[in-house]
């Protein structure tokens, strides 16, 4: 029976390496956005959204609609692009699908292929107030962190007779502060003898993803685990089934 319910559980969900919940090598729009563009708006913008997101809950402005220049401009489009197509799917498939991913692991599964994922997954919800002409995020209504369960599932795939992650370990999460996660992933893959290295990440800095070709994902991070500091709002796939996800208008 638990084999039965395994494959039914992969059924579900896209566990390949397509999947940006597994592997994300580059920004695409209309699908991804990456908030450390806000920092050509604002210096510590980006800083600022996950402070108020992540750690506090709290909604906040990400960019005015009316621009002052072509930077500007660009940035205004691409959260458009962003939430324009998140809507298109809700109406068209009837599922919501939109998250902050904060902050992002990288390395080689066991198998050698490559991962970038986000680690967790704060579920929010982009609007437009006409009064102050500005772009709000905020965190869907009765929402919280969430672990990205489509990369643990992944995790176990790819790492077949290696290192096994006990999903039923991800639901600790729910009892944890926003300020302990990080620290309590650490624990969790140093458990596996996973070498957690944290020298590309920034605790009050976000970096740009860097865009990489299939040819230059690294090679040489198999038992080993980089903390990025990313932040990347988008579309993220948790699972194929829409009765699984959460919608702001049916919450």
């Amino acid at each position: 029976m638990e084999k039965i319910l395994k494959k039914y559980q992969e059924r579900l969900n896209d566990i390949s390496r397509r999947n940006r919940s597994i592997r994300l090598s580059r920004i695409i729009k209309k699908k991804t956005f990456d908030i450390f563009d806000l920092s050509k708006i604002e210096k510590d913008r980006p800083s600022k959204v996950i402070q108020n997101l992540f750690f506090e809950g709290k909604s906040m402005n990400l960019a005015n609609i009316n621009v002052k220049n072509k930077e500007e401009e660009r940035i205004l489009k691409d959260i458009l692009y962003l939430k324009r197509d998140v809507e298109f799917i809700l109406k068209e498939k009837g599922y919501y699908e939109c998250f902050l991913g904060y902050p992002f692991i990288q390395g080689n599964f066991f198998d050698g292929s490559f991962f970038r994922a986000p680690l967790f997954l704060v579920p929010v919800e982009m609007g437009i107030n006409r009064s102050t002409q500005k772009i709000t995020i905020k965190l869907l209504p009765d929402s919280s962190i969430r672990i990205n369960k489509t990369f643990f599932l992944a995790f176990n795939k790819y790492n077949k007779n290696y290192k096994n992650i006990d999903l039923e370990e991800l639901k600790k999460i729910e009892e944890l502060k926003p300020e302990e996660l990080i620290g309590w992933a650490e624990v969790l893959f140093k458990k596996l003898n996973i070498n957690v290295n944290f020298n590309k990440f920034k605790k009050t800095e976000i970096d740009p993803l860097k865009q990489l070709r299939k040819d230059e994902h690294p090679k040489n991070l198999i038992g080993e685990i980089e903390f990025l500091s990313l932040a990347i709002l988008g579309q993220f796939s948790q699972l194929n089934s829409a009765i699984n996800l959460t919608s702001p208008h049916n919450s």
